[in-house]
């Protein structure tokens, strides 16, 4: 479904504040052990993050990567079952990316587990199918998912491209 301007900017909130956390506390590790204060803090702001996440799945049921990040933000919080369960919501929603899922700190805690490591598995055999690229031409009409076709009734587009030369004095076009 078609996200919002809200939900967007939502999203995209809660995503930086995420980036943030993540790069406080790998300067926090670089200096010493987090605090009692910081583990409080970051369960508050996982709390918060699930929560967005959980009013934005009501809207986008089928978003592979809330389901992703909501899984990340569970392991955070020592919620191992709940944390496979939004794992495997988001594989059957359409995660596939086996590699950066078994590198995420996020999902340390999961790792050692037995239907983690089967999930990872299956998402290794997962086929996914990319569509080749066509060749542009306005006169081929085009339909709806991205394939050129004779039929006249076909809507048919023109590229526009600006080109600029960007030199000492300035930019042309």
């Amino acid at each position: 479904t078609q996200w919002s301007e809200d939900e967007q900017r939502r999203y995209a909130e809660v995503l930086l504040k995420l980036q943030q956390h993540a790069q406080a506390t790998q300067q926090r590790k670089e200096a010493d052990a987090p605090t009692d204060e910081d583990k409080t803090k970051t369960a508050s702001l996982f709390k918060d993050v699930i929560g967005i996440f959980d009013e934005l799945q009501k809207a986008h049921p089928r978003s592979s990567d809330l389901h992703y990040n909501r899984a990340c933000g569970l392991a955070r919080l020592d919620q191992a079952e709940a944390a496979i369960a939004a794992l495997k919501e988001a594989v059957k929603s359409g995660w596939w990316d086996h590699r950066h899922t078994a590198r995420d700190d996020d999902l340390k805690s999961l790792r050692g587990r037995a239907d983690f490591k089967a999930l990872l598995e299956e998402m290794k055999t997962i086929d996914f199918t990319v569509q080749p690229t066509t060749g542009f031409r306005a006169s081929f009409g085009w339909l709806p998912n991205g394939t050129s076709t004779t039929d006249e009734r076909a809507p048919r587009y023109l590229l526009s491209t600006v080109l600029a030369c960007t030199t000492g004095r300035g930019t042309s076009v």
